[in-house]
């Protein structure tokens, strides 16, 4: 890699039958917008020998600082191509200042991405989705937490523009499995705290049941005392009334008629009869 080149490929896609041309997304690595690119594009067979190249100058792109931009290469696809080689040849800017590679110029250094992994998966939770692998240090020149190669010199990633302090101090493998302890520690606690409120919870709700249940009883007993009092009071009365009736007066009779009363209301009767 030319780590000189402002600008670099994020992604490729080979020309297909039914596309035929290459479809390149790059990346703005400046603080100035990019208004032309030269690219020479190679297909290759699984041993490196070129089967298809060509060089096309894209003009009118609009690759606006820190960001990405697509180009389209013409380019006719190829049955034994196995790889696809990207070389920026040229790239002006919008003040028509242009960089040109240099024969040469290329950096060789060891990529640091991390395969499908726990360890890729605690990176990308502490420096986020676009982190690659752990930063690490190489002759003349620094990898960030993000893949992108930088100078030793340049004390900002080129890429992601975290400094190089910042991007050492807090991604290395070692502060990473802190933070990952950490946060474990934390859900740990937050865990225990929840079973804990929901141990709590079930206890008010056993003891309000409890109490419940406790009430519901209390008023069956209650009515249970209350028809057995009843009914013994009335078996009492039933048993005590003979004994009642005895220290009662007795009931007054009515009078009977005396002869001399039967014999004045027959005469009287006898007269009202007689016209």
């Amino acid at each position: 890699m030319d780590l000189t080149c402002p600008a670099e490929v994020f992604q490729v896609s080979p020309p297909t039958e039914e596309h035929p041309a290459a479809e390149l997304t790059l990346f703005n690595l400046s603080g100035r917008v990019i208004v032309s690119a030269e690219v020479t594009l190679k297909l290759q067979n699984a041993r490196g020998v070129d089967l298809e190249r060509a060089t096309v100058l894209s003009q009118g792109l609009n690759g606006r600082p820190h960001s990405t931009f697509r180009i389209s290469l013409p380019c006719n696809p190829h049955p034994g191509a196995e790889k696809t080689v990207v070389l920026l040849e040229k790239i002006r800017f919008i003040d028509l200042e242009e960089w040109t590679r240099q024969e040469g110029g290329e950096t060789e250094y060891t990529p640091n991405d991390l395969p499908v992994s726990p360890a890729l998966t605690h990176l990308k939770f502490v420096a986020g989705e676009t982190a690659k692998g752990f930063p690490s240090q190489q002759d003349g020149l620094w990898v960030c937490v993000c893949g992108r190669p930088n100078p030793d010199e340049l004390a900002v990633c080129a890429r992601c523009r975290q400094p190089k302090e910042t991007v050492f101090a807090r991604y290395n493998r070692d502060a990473v499995e802190t933070r990952i302890s950490q946060r474990e520690r934390q859900l740990d606690l937050a865990t225990r705290s929840t079973r804990e409120d929901l141990a709590r919870m079930q206890r008010v709700r056993e003891a309000e049941y409890r109490e419940k249940e406790s009430r519901k009883k209390r008023r069956i007993r209650r009515a249970l005392w209350l028809a057995v009092i009843l009914a013994l009071l009335a078996a009492l009365f039933f048993l005590a009334e003979p004994a009642l009736r005895r220290f009662l007066p007795p009931e007054p009779r009515p009078e009977e008629p005396s002869p001399e009363t039967l014999s004045a209301a027959t005469i009287t009767q006898i007269g009202a009869e007689t016209p």
